[in-house]
């Protein structure tokens, strides 16, 4: 007999093939019969379960992205902390491929042995037939039925075997014919146990390893096993053969009545044999039932039930075990008698019932018993000859067959059967007696079990009773492969062992059958457990039971074990404690706490805890049987580890596919999730660890001392900023504040957070510069210039609004940061002055624009007034009135507060006027931020007011610049207003004023031609105005006031003094402009006055008494002016004006001068006090004179003599330009020189009077009433280009040695003006650069020496051997001649640098040429250009708020961005085609020396 069929066999825990922790087939269990592997392969399932699912196989993980976090949402996420974190974090720590179990698996449900059916039932047949030893267990387990016949728990048995294995009847069937076989021969299996141990001396054998002492011990023990089944078996009655049925007698119906009206009938039970097949009437017969418990084992042939008095449909539902020791006792008869106590009892049919037909019969499965019950031919019609009834085969032997049969008659007696053979027949009156009576039936429930238990003595070759071999081979099977292959086939849906108690029990006895070790199941079961583990509370209750039962078995039962069951037991041990210290390095996968997502409640918090702590419990029962001590603090360490690592591994993501900022939202993911642990750890999971054991402060300070270094590792590598750097910073702020906070003083070192992050404070200034300029970008590109709200005056617009909030975000960030940031603040000062002057820019362009575009009419700037001019301003003002007039009419007449009605036609329009409020209130934002900061931080309150000085007083520049642009665009309308009152005037009286003599000029002038003159004017105003204050902010309207008032003088004055030109005009004329100008004086005043509410008089005079100052010398003597220019004449001497002491004597303006009504009113007004008249006012007044001709002496106005020295000095003005220019720019006499002047204009349009000295270039530009001056020394310059502008127009560029530039155009005689200019600057600095582009086309094409001349050239460059190849270029130029030779001069491009392209843009121009890509910025006039060699890549992307957009990046790392291109596309093909082109190219091609026109 082999060893491993009495236990003893060695078996591999675990083969390779099942290291994947999943469930194996029955032929892989198989396989593990055959291994030859120790039982050490356990370690390495346990060891791979961990190392290949990372524990995932407990939970479902999902995958988690931070800040832009993307993972799947679950009904239970982990969360301690309710109301403040979200439960984020275990979803986001292991690898999604590794999953391969659901969280949904686990369950804290108490562990149950009812067995789930399946919604499809799928029969088991198969399996069973292909696991020999599955099969041969099952066997096993109903042979222990037919030994033990455990009638009084046989239906549980049985139901729970049908539902358990799953399998038809008819193998059940198959199974229970085996099961009678390897029955018989139980005593033979008893006594060969007996025989082999009683014999066992091998103790070099593999189950004892030279152990003689172990082999005597299992010995003893097993021989002791084999005593108790002895005595067992003893006790058992009629063990050699018994024939058992179960009967339940259930009730009977359409009984015959016996008494006079019912019956008392009862039911008698018997075993009898074919010779005495019949019924009994034996009143003597047990009424002894299964129900009675002391009679309920007992074994009887023979029963009898109550009487159940007074019907024909008695119920019993009695319960009878009928047993016989006799083979041919195989007829059950079951009678029925009507009680009666006087007299016998009556008959009331019977009932046979043969149960031999069971194992000698196969009938058809689809046939029922009550069919087969009148299939026969004899004259009864009863089946057979004795019409009894029999078991079908589709009836499970072990399983209660309940059926209703038909009472029979009582059989005929021997004389009718004579009668029969001999062929005598009976009368044929006399009918078949069952034909003619009908006894009713009965219905009864049966149980049989029959077997048979051969004596070892009886079984011999001569009985010819041997077992068979297949009988050898069940004896002989490993039955542990058959314990292994159950407990396999147990394993459920939820991997746990689901046995019910009554296949435990039949295990149990099936062991000690064949004398397995009694640790041989728990250990099987353990192993599978492990095997299949999974973290339940069934089966964590189930490890933890079987482990303190097999400890047990050691320690106290202390059964012997064999050397490879103990070395099992170890490996066993081992392995759990592998397992659970795994579980436990992952405690909180394997113990989550779930949340609630609509209470926000923990609702796991118990459970979880129950399971770890049983988790712990059972690894220290380990331990205490191994006498050591459990190291939870290295467990601990190591999920530490763990976790840290998978947290690192998941937080390794990026944005949008891009690597950037990838360490810094790991590090945010990394912090959200050890934020959570650490909460988890010191909330919840501490109090489930033992009290002497300090979580809290060990996960504080492993996890802290951990993200300290991965933060200062991390953020040494980043080199980039976003905002998610300082939400970073916060965590951390956060994390230290709060649940670092009252372990700190564990903690070692703390991390320097200004130091860490100084540097991200610094790339956020570089950053937040872009963005501001993209998020007012896209505030610009949505603005509308309509004001936020009128009714409150709110006139500003929403990008300004939008500008400061942003500075305010900027600001509010940095002060929020609870860092030192003194150093970065003035950073942040600089870019909000920076984007604030920027948009101070655009809001100017803008406007710049607008004005452009509303002066179609009436140009912007104008310098002579001409018929069309004053017909557009005749039409413009018949507008207006009309206008006045249809509202004045209409009942939706638009008024303004004080009641004036406003005309739809205006100059300066709404859109303009919210602007400059714009402009305007912008100062006031920009003084409340710096403001706010003061306040905030005091104690740099003074270089914070240093920091924006420049700021306010940029923004002050530009607001009046841009001011007097506006104020100009009224101006010009004034400016012809004025042109039209004067000439007008003097068309309508000059005849009168030839033939007035010069006192009676001034009476021309009354009050109604003053009403008459000024009618166009006070309309123009009025309109004006009018809108004005009602859409701007009163200081600017204010200045537009004054602004329009000072214009108005200025235009006069301008009229009566040109500058550096004397009058044209005769004494007639300017002596009665002069007056028309101090006649309406007085009206205009009241006007601007407007009772008080307007300008001061005060202010309106100091504005204006220059003008009537000088007009005074129109109006003065002619001896008194000749007076005043010998004084001045005695000044000319002298190097540089005084500006102390006058040069004019003002004693010419006498009591005459008072005495014409128009100046009357002026007495009040102190001349005395301003050097107004000076050289040119004296001189305009003596060209009027020398005008006039003859007729001033003739009509006595002058002397001759006076007359003769007028027309002397009018003749010598050389000397007065030269002073003039002197006095104009404040100049050196003894230095600067006029030679000659020229008009022009700056490139805004500004007409300009420019002047010509040996060492300077003077001009200066009139802005309305504001005159601005620019003198250029010729040592200082750089270069001068002079080339082609807009149509006609030539443009002159002037670059000074500190790379600033000056722009003149439109210039009069600019041929000789260049030259002049070159000439004079060559003497001052030789290494100036002079570039000439205004040459004719066909000299350019046909000179040798041209500058620039747009062709096609070949480039040489080297190719792979050293050679010099010519490559023609595959660009060519698209744009003109004159637009090449403006860019070449512009970029300083080399003649050969071939232009190929030029893309308007937000910004300004994108360039392309053959070495170059070029950048022009318009707004700031700065110049870049690139070697095609420099750029690194070329990207597609929104840019501001536009969508064509690009951005570049060079070599140094450099990005720049540009928006709004026209043809985006064209331009990307373009960048790319040529960047790969010149790829190889560190410089461009040899280019030609520059030209330089030297004269």
């Amino acid at each position: 007999m082999k060893l491993k069929s009495i236990g003893f066999g060695q078996l591999n825990l675990f083969d390779d093939h099942l290291c994947n922790g999943n469930n194996v087939t029955t032929t892989e269990i198989n396989k593990c019969d055959n291994s030859e592997h120790s039982g050490q392969s356990s370690l390495k399932v346990v060891e791979n379960f961990f190392n290949h699912h990372d524990f995932s196989a407990f939970l479902s993980f999902n995958s988690f992205h931070h800040h832009h976090h993307h993972g799947m949402k679950s009904d239970n996420t982990f969360c301690t902390n309710l109301s403040k974190l979200k439960s984020e974090f275990i979803s986001s720590i292991l690898p999604p491929n590794e999953i391969n179990k659901s969280s949904s698996n686990i369950s804290t449900a108490p562990a149950t042995n009812t067995i789930v059916e399946a919604t499809e039932i799928k029969l088991n047949d198969e399996i069973i037939k292909k696991n020999e030893s599955l099969s041969t267990l099952l066997i096993y387990f109903l042979s222990d039925i037919l030994i033990h016949q455990p009638f009084d728990s046989l239906s549980q048995i049985n139901k729970s075997l049908k539902k358990f294995f799953n399998i038809s009847d008819k193998l059940l069937k198959t199974l229970f014919k085996k099961s009678l076989s390897l029955t018989k021969y139980y005593l033979l299996e008893i006594n060969k146990y007996k025989e082999y141990y009683s014999k066992l001396q091998d103790f070099e054998s593999e189950e004892f390893r030279g152990d003689k002492i172990l082999m005597e011990k299992i010995r003893v023990f097993n021989l002791k096993r084999i005593e108790e089944i002895e005595k067992k078996n003893q006790n058992i009655k009629y063990l050699n053969f018994l024939n058992t049925v179960m009967v339940k007698v259930y009730s009977a119906k359409g009984l015959e009545i016996k008494d006079l009206i019912s019956s008392d009938p009862y039911v008698n039970l018997f075993f009898t044999d074919s010779q005495d097949e019949k019924p009994h009437h034996r009143e003597s017969l047990n009424t002894i039932y299964l129900n009675d418990e002391k009679q309920k084992h007992h074994h009887h042939s023979s029963f009898k039930t109550t009487v159940k008095k007074g019907t024909l449909t008695p119920v019993w539902n009695e319960q009878f075990i009928m047993s016989t020791d006799k083979p041919d006792q195989n007829i059950l008869i079951a009678s029925i008698y009507d009680f009666d106590q006087v007299s016998k009892s009556d008959f009331m049919g019977f009932l046979p019932i043969h149960l031999e037909h069971e194992h000698e019969h196969e009938h058809d499965e689809n046939k029922s018993i009550h069919n087969h019950h009148h299939d026969n031919d004899d004259e009864h019609g009863n089946g057979n000859e004795h019409g009894h009834h029999e078991y079908m085969n589709h009836i499970n032997p072990i399983v209660e067959n309940i059926q209703e049969y038909e009472l029979l008659s009582k059989p005929k007696g021997h004389l009718t059967k004579f009668k029969s053979l001999l062929g005598i027949t009976s009368s044929p009156d006399i009918k078949n007696d069952n034909e003619i009576r009908k006894y009713g039936s009965i219905k009864l429930g049966l149980i049989h079990l029959k077997r048979e238990i051969l004596k070892v003595e009886e079984i011999n070759v001569n009985n010819q009773n041997l077992p068979s071999k297949q009988i050898d081979i069940q004896m002989n099977q490993n039955h542990e492969n058959s314990i292994k292959s159950l407990i396999e086939f147990s394993i459920n849906s939820q991997d746990e062992i689901n046995l019910p108690k009554e296949i435990e029990k039949l295990l149990e006895s099936f062991s000690s059958r064949v004398l397995l070790s009694p640790l041989i199941i728990p250990l099987v079961k353990i192993e599978k457990l492990i095997e299949n583990f999974q973290i339940s509370t069934s089966a964590m209750d189930e490890i933890n039971r079987l482990l303190l039962e097999s400890i047990e078995l050691v320690t106290v039962k202390k059964i012997p074990l064999s050397k490879p069951i103990e070395e099992r037991f170890l490996i066993m041990l081992k392995s759990i404690k592998k397992l659970y210290k795994g579980i436990l390095k992952r405690y909180p996968l394997s113990f989550p706490i779930t949340i609630n997502q609509e209470t926000k409640l923990a609702e796991n918090i118990g459970s979880s805890g129950t399971l770890l702590t049983l988790a712990i419990e059972t690894l220290e029962i380990i331990y205490n049987y191994q006498s050591k001590q459990c190291k939870l603090k290295k467990i601990v360490e190591n999920y530490i580890e763990f976790c840290w690592s998978c947290i690192k591994e998941k937080s390794l993501i990026s944005i949008e596919g891009s690597k950037d900022f990838e360490n810094i939202v790991g590090l945010l993911d990394i912090y959200d999730a050890i934020e959570l642990q650490l909460l988890l750890d010191i909330e919840m999971y501490s109090q489930f660890f033992p009290a002497h054991f300090d979580l809290a402060t060990i996960s504080s300070k492993s996890y802290y001392k951990l993200l300290k270094e991965e933060t200062e590792r991390l953020l040494a590598k980043e080199d980039k900023v976003c905002m998610e750097t300082f939400n970073l910073l916060k965590k951390i702020q956060k994390i230290e504040k709060t649940i670092i906070k009252p372990y700190e003083k564990e903690i070692e070192s703390m991390m320097n957070l200004n130091q860490l992050f100084k540097r991200f404070i610094k790339m956020w200034i570089k950053e937040i510069k872009k963005q501001f300029n993209l998020w007012i970008g896209r505030s610009l590109e949505k603005e509308e210039w309509k004001s936020i709200d009128s009714k409150n005056n709110q006139l500003h617009s929403n990008s300004l609004v939008d500008l400061f909030t942003i500075f305010e975000i900027g600001k509010n960030h940095l002060l929020g940061l609870d860092l030192e940031i003194d150093q970065f603040l003035f950073e942040l000062i600089d870019i909000v002055n920076q984007l604030y002057n920027q948009y101070l820019d655009i809001v100017l362009n803008s406007i710049l624009s607008d004005l452009k575009r509303d002066n179609s009419t009436i140009p912007l700037f104008i310098d002579e007034v001409n018929d069309n001019y004053i017909s557009s301003l005749s039409k413009f003002i018949s507008k207006i009135k009309l206008s006045n007039l249809d509202q004045q009419s209409s009942t939706t007449t638009t008024t303004t507060t004080n009641g004036n009605t406003i005309s739809n036609i205006q100059i300066t329009n709404s859109i303009i006027c919210i602007k400059l409020n714009c402009l305007e209130f912008s100062r006031q934002l920009l003084f409340d931020f710096s403001s706010d900061l003061e306040l905030k931080l005091p104690n740099l309150k003074e270089k914070i007011q240093d920091s924006f000085g420049i700021s306010f007083l940029n923004s002050k520049k530009k607001y009046d610049y841009i001011i007097d642009l506006v104020i100009n665009n009224i101006s010009k309308w004034i400016k012809v207003l004025l042109v039209q009152i004067l000439d007008n005037s003097k068309n309508n009286h000059d005849d009168q004023i030839c033939k007035l003599s010069k006192d009676q000029i001034p009476n021309l002038i009354n009050e109604n031609k003053v009403n008459e003159l000024l009618d166009s004017l006070t309309i123009l105003l009025n309109n004006e105005l009018t809108i004005l204050s009602g859409n701007l902010y009163y200081p600017t309207f204010s200045r537009f006031i004054r602004g329009v008032w000072q214009s108005i003088w200025k235009e006069f004055d301008r009229i009566l003094f040109p500058e550096f030109k004397l009058q044209s005009e005769k004494l007639e004329t300017t002596f009665y402009k002069s007056l028309v100008i101090l006649s309406i004086y007085p009206t205009l005043e009241e006007f601007f006055n407007a009772d008080g509410s307007g300008i001061s008089i005060e202010q309106l005079r100091n504005h204006s008494e220059y003008l009537l100052s000088t007009i005074s010398v129109y109006l003065s003597n002619p001896s008194n002016l000749l007076q005043v220019y010998n004084s001045i004449s005695s000044f000319i001497g002298e190097s540089k004006p005084s500006s102390s002491s006058s040069p004019i004597d003002y004693s010419f303006i006498n009591s005459k001068l008072f005495s014409i009504n128009q100046f009357e009113q002026f007495k009040s007004f102190n001349f005395n006090k301003n050097n107004y008249v000076k050289e040119l006012h004296v001189l305009c007044s003596i060209s009027s004179y020398c005008n006039s001709g003859s007729s001033i002496v003739t009509n006595g106005l002058i002397t001759p003599e006076l007359d003769s020295s007028f027309k002397k000095i009018i003749s010598t003005l050389g000397s007065f330009k030269n002073r003039f220019v002197l006095d104009k720019f404040s100049l050196d006499s003894s230095v600067s020189i006029y030679q000659n002047d020229f008009k022009c204009k700056t490139l805004n349009g500004i007409p300009s009077n420019a002047y010509i000295l040996n060492d300077c270039l003077c001009w200066s530009s009139w802005l309305c009433y504001n005159e601005t001056k620019v003198i250029l020394k010729y040592s200082s310059f750089k270069s001068i280009t002079r080339q082609q502008h807009e149509s006609n127009d030539v443009l002159f560029i002037i670059t000074m040695d500190d790379d600033k530039t000056y722009e003149i155009c439109s210039i009069t005689s600019q041929d000789s003006i260049f030259k002049s200019l070159i000439l004079n600057s060559k003497k001052l600095n030789q290494s100036i650069e002079i570039i000439d582009h205004i040459k004719s086309k066909v000299e350019l094409h046909t000179s040798d020496n041209s500058n620039f001349i747009v062709k096609e050239s070949t480039s040489t460059v080297v190719n792979k051997e050293g050679k010099i190849i010519d490559i023609k270029p595959e660009h060519e130029s698209h744009i003109s001649y004159d637009d090449s030779i403006e860019y070449h001069t512009l970029f300083h491009l080399d003649k050969d640098n071939i232009i190929y392209q030029v893309y308007p843009c937000f910004t300004g121009k994108l360039i392309t040429t053959r070495d170059y890509f070029c950048h022009h910025n318009n707004l700031t006039k700065a110049n870049k250009h690139y070697l095609w060699s420099e750029i690194v890549q070329v990207k597609k992307e929104k840019v501001l708020f536009f969508d064509t957009g690009l951005k570049v990046t060079f070599k140094n790392g450099v990005n720049e961005s540009y928006s709004g291109i026209n043809d985006r596309d064209l331009l990307y093909n373009e960048l790319v085609e040529l960047k790969d082109l010149n790829k190889s190219n560190s410089s461009p091609l040899p280019a030609t020396k520059k030209f330089v026109e030297a004269d």
